[in-house]
């Protein structure tokens, strides 16, 4: 429907088989980025962006006809467990904050809780999510970005895939690389210009929140592994990549909560949270973290 993944032509629930159009052999926005090759790697967060819009865009409130699609297919498989967070996440990052003696997340619940029920339950605002866009899971082609690896998809929140376009991709660790901003400002406004373009005006409506709602989630994901960051035993490069990611996913999201006027309790617990661990461990900033290969010149 939206043109940016493969159509599907047989599924046999039986045989644990589904059959899809071949997309041929395109380099990955991943061989891009680990390249040598800016402009291309730059052009390349642009296609995703706009593939992304475009999937948005084409499946915008469609809920029930994409139950239906899957009741018709009957299959025996639970899709779209990431980002499932309820309360019973955050009891896990209050707990890891007591152990750690970091600062307490427990005034940031009631904020974290609204953001999940709006999250959980777009209404209207709810499209086909991918949910894992890293960068090995699109494809860079001659007519533009294909997504492939959609297991993990649902239907709900935009905001969670159009975060993957400012972190960028929340919970890649191999490489771990940043975007210049110049490139995330340009991917971004290709995403918000392909929901323009495929009449998903109500997205844009109010685009700064969706967006930081969706970064929201991402974030709270990343929190959930905040006792990772102390665990004895792990090399040098993990600590400081597990610190350095969720300093760095911080950072992007209150200043993306900034743009949508977000000034809550759990902003300022965030920005708390940031502080402790910088003092706590320098190397959360020091050294800071890398761009992707491409850029680093």
């Amino acid at each position: 429907m939206s043109g940016v993944a493969a159509r599907v032509i047989h599924v046999d629930d039986d045989a644990g088989t589904v059959i899809v159009t071949d997309l041929g052999e395109w380099p990955s926005l991943q061989d891009l980025l680990l390249a040598n090759d800016p402009e291309s790697a730059a052009a390349g967060m642009v296609e995703l962006a706009t593939a992304v819009g475009q999937l948005h865009a084409a499946t915008l409130g469609r809920g029930d006809a994409h139950q239906r699609n899957l009741d018709a297919f009957a299959a025996d498989v639970d899709t779209g467990q990431s980002y499932s967070l309820d309360g019973g996440h955050w009891d896990v990052v209050e707990q890891a904050c007591t152990e750690l003696s970091l600062p307490s997340a427990r005034p940031a619940r009631d904020d974290v809780v609204r953001i999940l029920k709006r999250v959980e339950n777009p209404g209207p605002l709810g499209a086909l999510t991918h949910m894992d866009l890293n960068p090995t899971n699109v494809l860079i082609t001659d007519s533009g970005a294909r997504l492939v690896d959609f297991e993990g998809c649902r239907f709900g929140h935009p905001g969670i895939d159009a975060a993957f376009l400012h972190y960028p991709f929340p919970h890649h660790s191999t490489p771990w690389g940043l975007l210049p901003a110049k490139v995330v400002e340009s991917a971004d406004t290709a995403y918000r210009s392909a929901l323009a373009h495929g009449g998903a005006e109500p997205l844009l409506h109010d685009y700064a929140r969706m967006l930081a709602d969706g970064a929201a989630i991402t974030l709270i994901g990343r929190i959930t592994r905040l006792v990772m960051v102390a665990r004895p035993g792990q090399s040098r490069h993990d600590s400081w990549r597990r610190r350095g990611q969720i300093v760095q996913q911080i950072r992007t999201y209150t200043r993306l909560a900034d743009r949508a006027a977000q000034q809550s309790a759990f902003t300022r617990w965030l920005r708390a949270l940031e502080a402790a661990m910088t003092d706590r461990w320098p190397d959360a900033t020091d050294p800071p973290p890398p761009q992707f290969p491409a850029f680093a010149t």
